[in-house]
């Protein structure tokens, strides 16, 4: 991401997992998009390199965008807590 580059690490040794934008497939979608659920799965194969046991937290932010105007699709958060 472009943006990232002028502000660096922000604390290194974290894991970021893909953003769950996804402008083709969810470009005319009325409220949650219908597609990315299977997002969620990176966090579980994150927990798998490094152990559930080592991973201290996760920092969700549930609608992004300096407007609050990217919302995740529809089940992500819901498989986000299942994980």
């Amino acid at each position: 991401v472009k943006n990232r580059s002028a502000f660096g690490v922000l604390l290194a040794g974290s894991d970021h997992i893909r953003h769950t934008l996804d402008i083709e497939r969810n470009a005319f979608s009325r409220g949650l998009p219908e597609y990315g659920e299977e997002l969620a799965d990176d966090l579980e194969r994150l927990a798998g390199l490094h152990g559930a046991d080592n991973i201290a937290a996760v920092i969700v932010e549930p609608i992004a965008g300096a407007g609050g105007v990217i919302l995740p699709p529809k089940n992500y958060l819901k498989r986000l807590r299942e994980i």
